[in-house]
């Protein structure tokens, strides 16, 4: 299912944002993980804009309006690990906006801006217990590599890796 009321755009750096939109994003990754990450933290994460990093905003405004009326919904921020690799730094989408395709629909863009930049490889942190987007993952060909204790503050993350491509087609 399509979403008909939100867009993907591509994120700029965290380094640019406001204060307010620091801590709007600091309350998303909060919600979404239960993890709370200083402020300087969010503002100097490694985002590489041109790998493919992409917020979600209302249809209807542009990157700098969602960004000044704090109407970011999601978050798929990526940085280049080396000149074949890179990975996610954080994926998330509010939870009120879950289960309409969002996620599927910019990982493919996603894969098609990395591929244009040469990445052929994705690597990632998610929840032991997060089991749709663990499935999520899979389904997109990444293979757990192994845990992380004490990763998350109350949870185990596992590491996951494996080529940058959409899901393969279901044969019927």
């Amino acid at each position: 299912m399509e979403n008909k009321t939100l867009k993907w755009v591509y994120s700029p750096v965290p380094i640019t944002f406001s204060l307010a939109l620091l801590q709007h994003c600091k309350g998303l990754i909060f919600k979404a993980t239960g993890e709370s990450y200083p402020l300087e933290l969010i503002r100097s994460m490694p985002v590489d804009p041109l790998m493919g990093s992409f917020f979600l905003i209302p249809k209807t405004y542009s990157k700098q309006q969602a960004m000044d009326e704090l109407q970011v919904f999601g978050l798929l921020w990526s940085m280049r690990i080396d000149e074949n690799s890179s990975r996610i730094l954080t994926f998330l989408i509010a939870e009120e906006f879950r289960g309409q395709g969002l996620a599927s629909g910019v990982w493919a863009r996603f894969v098609e801006t990395g591929t244009s930049e040469g990445i052929t490889n994705v690597s990632l942190e998610v929840r032991e217990e997060n089991d749709l987007a663990y499935e999520f993952y899979l389904r997109r060909g990444l293979r757990a590599k192994g845990k992380l204790s004490q990763y998350y503050r109350e949870s185990v993350g596992v590491a996951m890796f494996g080529p940058l491509q959409c899901p393969q087609p279901q044969s019927q």
